[in-house]
């Protein structure tokens, strides 16, 4: 039904460990076949939580920092998936039913066609963060048992935040949809990335369909940040600078309601 793939960070760490463990099982309680792109060299543990959820995993090519490169990511996705839905993610997103059940309806509504989904999701410090930003205490782990999304559904939507619009975790969309399309030296998680991935095919004609609300996304913050000024975000931010703009949440041109698809 649906490739879900990304790239995991510091696996071998906690709380890294137990938040991407969190995520990864999530989308295999959708029966989703997973791809985890990534080497024991650059990001050691990740060959042991593939193999414990049943996941491919995949090499893939890097920038001179280590990084995986966007468009590496993308193709390779393309070249191994064997479904015709793909979903690019970040590693600290938990996934439900109702996400999937939203991403079919736009497929459905679009017949066959090129989109691309994206949408917010809720903010679930897991850990909890101090003032200082630092993690405190362990990680929760989800027991994915029976009304497990019922239980975090109604935990997140009362003592949780809707993530603002500028933030984006996820781009889900048919497989051919980004062919054809340059990412040059983007590096993922690095500024303007998330953007890129957003302008680039709307240039190219693609609708934008903005999801918000029609499900329960949770981003348990893992608190890694990359500033501006890091290297890295200097060559994101070099190669995207007037590739990247109309690249937003708020730039999407149709918005999936419990009618279906408006046009804004």
């Amino acid at each position: 039904m649906i490739t879900i793939y990304s790239t995991l960070k510091k696996p071998n760490q906690e709380p890294f460990r137990t938040i991407q463990e969190n995520a990864v099982a999530s989308w295999r309680q959708l029966d989703a076949e997973v791809i985890l792109f990534g080497d024991e060299q650059h990001e050691p543990g990740t060959g042991r939580i593939a193999q414990k959820y049943g996941c491919h995993y995949l090499p893939v090519e890097r920038n001179r920092w280590g990084t995986p490169l966007v468009g590496s990511l993308l193709a390779g996705a393309r070249g191994n998936a064997s479904h015709r839905l793909l979903c690019l993610i970040n590693s600290d997103i938990i996934l439900m039913q109702d996400w999937l059940d939203a991403l079919l309806r736009v497929n459905e509504a679009r017949n066959g066609k090129g989109f691309v989904m994206i949408g917010s999701c809720y903010s679930w410090d897991n850990p909890a963060i101090d003032e200082k930003k630092r993690h405190i205490g362990s990680a929760e782990c989800i027991q994915f048992t029976e009304g497990w999304q019922k239980r975090l559904a109604e935990y997140v939507e009362v003592a949780c935040e809707l993530q603002p619009p500028t933030g984006m975790d996820f781009w889900a969309y048919p497989k051919m949809t980004y062919d054809g399309l340059d990412f040059g030296p983007m590096a993922i998680g690095r500024y303007k990335w998330d953007n890129c991935m957003v302008a680039l095919p709307k240039q190219k004609g693609v609708p934008i369909v903005d999801a918000t609300g029609q499900f329960v996304g949770v981003r348990q913050r893992d608190n890694i940040k990359f500033p501006r000024e890091d290297p890295e975000a200097q060559v994101n931010m070099a190669w995207g600078k007037g590739r990247c703009a109309g690249g937003r949440l708020v730039n999407a041109d149709w918005k999936l309601t419990d009618k279906g698809l408006i046009k804004r």
